[in-house]
C-alpha cells in the first residue's frame, strides 16, 4: 500500500513517437510500477512535443515518410546515432534545448526519470550531471540492440531486453550492478492467460480454422500488393487477421477487395494480447516490443521486411535464436507463409525455443528496481 509520503513522490518517463514502441514501452512501466505503489504520481511525456510543441507533429510526420519511402536515410541518421552524431546532441541546439527541458522539469520536480528513447536518455543525463545531481535516472531499452546509443553517464538504471544486451553494455564499460536483463516492459495482459470466454465473434473468423495474425507496427507497414491479399483470402481453412495500423491507403485498399475466403482487416484491435495468444504465428515488421509481446504469448514469428537499422539487429536476435523466420522482401513472404503453414511441427519446435526464452526473462523484476531508485531518492532527501 502507498503512504501519504508516496503521494509526493513524482516519476517522470520521457519518450517519442518515433515508432509505437516506445510509448508502448512508456504505458507499460507505469502500468507495473503503479499495479505495486497505486499513490505514486507518473507522468509520461513525448520529449518532442515538449521542445517543439509547434513543430512536432511535422517532425513526426516527416519521420514516418522518411521510414516507408526512404530507409537508407533513416539508416543514415541511425549509423550517425550509434556513432555520437546525432545532430540534436550537439551545441548551439543542445544548450538551447536543454534550458528549455530544464525548466520545464524543474516545475514538474520529478525525484526519478525514466527514458524509453535514446536522446530522452542523453538529455535527461545532461540535466543530472550540470544541473540536477539529485535526480535519479533510469534507461529503458526498446530494441534487441547493442545498446551503445543508450548508454549515457549518471544512469543508475539500465533495463534491458535480454542477457546478450546486458553483456555488451558491459563491454562498453557499464557496471553490471546498474544492468537488469528483464525484457522489454509490456502491459500486464500480455501475462495473462488466454481467457475462455473470449468470442472470435466480432473477427468474424471461420471456427476451426488456423490464424495468421499480420501486422505492420503502428504506422501499418505491410506488403502494398493487392495481389498478396486475395492469396491471403484464398488459403483454406486459415484466417488471416490484418491489423493496418495508421495504413488508411492499405485499409481502404483492402475495404474495396472482393473477399470470399478468410481474410479479414481493422485499422487497430483491442484484444492484440487476445489474439496473440491464440494466432499459429504472426507476421510482423521488427519492433522490440512487437517481439517481446510475441515472446510473451508464445507466438512464433515471421519477420517482414527487416530494412531500418535496429530493426536489422532486432532480426538477427530472432534468427540466432530460432524464434521465427525472415522474409526479406514481398515475393519470398508468400512462400515462407506457406511452409510454416504446412509444417506444423516446425512451429512447435519455435515455440518450445520461444518458451525457453521467456523463462529467461523476469519481467516482474522491473517495476522492482524502479521503485529501489524511488526508495533511496526518498532516504536522500530526508
Amino acid at each position: 500500500m502507498s503512504s501519504t509520503r508516496d503521494k509526493g513522490i513524482t516519476i517522470l518517463i520521457l519518450s517519442a513517437g518515433f515508432g509505437g514502441g516506445h510509448t508502448a514501452a512508456a504505458l507499460a512501466v507505469k502500468e507495473s510500477v503503479l499495479r505495486q505503489h497505486p499513490g505514486l504520481n507518473i507522468e509520461i511525456l513525448d520529449l518532442l512535443e515538449l521542445l517543439f510543441p509547434s513543430f512536432s507533429s511535422g517532425i513526426y510526420a516527416s519521420y514516418r515518410l522518411m521510414v516507408s519511402k526512404a530507409g537508407f536515410i533513416y539508416n543514415y541518421f541511425y549509423r550517425h546515432k550509434q556513432e555520437g552524431k546525432d545532430i540534436f546532441q550537439r551545441r548551439p541546439l543542445k544548450d538551447l534545448l536543454m534550458f528549455k527541458l530544464g525548466k520545464i522539469i524543474d516545475r514538474i520536480n520529478p525525484q526519478v526519470i525514466i527514458s524509453t528513447f535514446p536522446l530522452c536518455a542523453a538529455y535527461a543525463s545532461f540535466l543530472k550531471l550540470h544541473h540536477m545531481p539529485y535526480l535519479s535516472l533510469a534507461t529503458c531499452i526498446t530494441d534487441i540492440v547493442d545498446g551503445r546509443e543508450w548508454i549515457f553517464p549518471g544512469v543508475d538504471l539500465y533495463l534491458v531486453p535480454n542477457q546478450n544486451v546486458k553483456d555488451s553494455l558491459i563491454s562498453l564499460g557499464v557496471k553490471e550492478s546498474l544492468i537488469a536483463a528483464c525484457g522489454i516492459p509490456l502491459r500486464s495482459e500480455f501475462f495473462h492467460p488466454a481467457q475462455p470466454e473470449w468470442s472470435s465473434s466480432p473477427y468474424q473468423l471461420q471456427p476451426d480454422a488456423r490464424l495468421i495474425l499480420i501486422m505492420g507496427g503502428g504506422h501499418g507497414h505491410l506488403p502494398k500488393e493487392a495481389a498478396f491479399y486475395h492469396w491471403l483470402d484464398s488459403l483454406p481453412e486459415t484466417n488471416s487477421l490484418v491489423i493496418c495500423g495508421s495504413n488508411r491507403q492499405l485499409l481502404n485498399r483492402l475495404q474495396r477487395m472482393n473477399r470470399t475466403g478468410g481474410l479479414r482487416y481493422y485499422a487497430y484491435s483491442y484484444d492484440i494480447a487476445e489474439l496473440m495468444k491464440r494466432a499459429d504465428f504472426i507476421v510482423t515488421r521488427a519492433g522490440g516490443v512487437t517481439i517481446m509481446e510475441s515472446i510473451a504469448s508464445s507466438l512464433p514469428m515471421l519477420i517482414y521486411h527487416p530494412v531500418l537499422g535496429q530493426e536489422m539487429q532486432n532480426t538477427a536476435y530472432i534468427e540466432s535464436r530460432g524464434l521465427g523466420k525472415v522474409a526479406r522482401d514481398s515475393e519470398e513472404l508468400p512462400a515462407m507463409i506457406s511452409y510454416l503453414l504446412n509444417n506444423p511441427s516446425e512451429l512447435e519446435q519455435i515455440k518450445a525455443r520461444i518458451h525457453a526464452e521467456r523463462k529467461e526473462l523476469n519481467w516482474a523484476e522491473i517495476p522492482q528496481r524502479l521503485l529501489s531508485l524511488i526508495h533511496w531518492q526518498s532516504i536522500y532527501n530526508n
